[in-house]
């Protein structure tokens, strides 16, 4: 498990560099020799999976092969955590990504709203955790061109980063310029006469 995880770090900073076939041969080894030493539902097992799901939705464009790795991966999760477990929800938003990328919004938003209830109900309403699933919750709903909703979702989670990281937090300074482009956004729909 120890060469797995070296792998697996190796393997995140050549995708990280854009070096997808490197990336992509390095997880599958990591992700290999984790078969052969877990146990089938093994929660480093599944975060290789989705990892190996991250390299071939960003390199490779492949959303299908990303989607079956990421839905095993959330599946693995449940069987091993339970349902309620907060890897469970990091599967789930993960899962949301793919989704969303593939146009199944629905299913996206299903994803981003039950891993934000069970990070809240693990963390209270006051986490950064759950102000990085409203952050993404909020970053959906832009993206489908609900920005009054996204407005509200990113104000919540910069009040909440603002108040448990600081105002000069990296993850804090994002959440203040995501919410920037939303209200920007809804200011060129006011003068275009829209409604968002």
């Amino acid at each position: 498990p120890l060469l797995a995880g070296a792998l697996n770090n190796l393997a995140q900073a050549h995708r990280a560099q854009g070096r997808y076939d490197q990336a992509l041969l390095l997880m599958q080894q990591s992700v290999g020799i984790k078969e052969e030493a877990m146990s089938p539902n093994h929660p480093s097992l599944a975060t290789g999976l989705s990892n190996l799901a991250a390299i071939w939705e960003q390199g490779y464009k492949d959303l299908e092969k990303a989607l079956d790795l990421r839905e095993r991966a959330l599946e693995m999760t449940r069987e091993s955590l339970g349902d309620s477990h907060p890897q469970v929800a990091t599967h789930m938003n993960n899962l949301a990504v793919t989704h969303t990328k593939r146009g199944d919004y629905e299913a996206a938003m299903r994803l981003y709203q039950e891993g934000l209830a069970i990070d809240e109900k693990v963390y209270g309403h006051q986490h950064p955790q759950v102000a990085t699933d409203l952050n993404n919750l909020a970053t959906f709903h832009f993206h489908v061109g609900q920005w009054q909703l996204s407005r509200q979702l990113y104000e919540r989670a910069l009040s909440i980063r603002t108040a448990v990281l600081g105002e000069d937090h990296v993850k804090t300074c994002a959440t203040q310029r995501n919410l920037n482009l939303v209200l920007q956004s809804l200011e060129l729909d006011e003068e275009e006469g829209g409604g968002a």
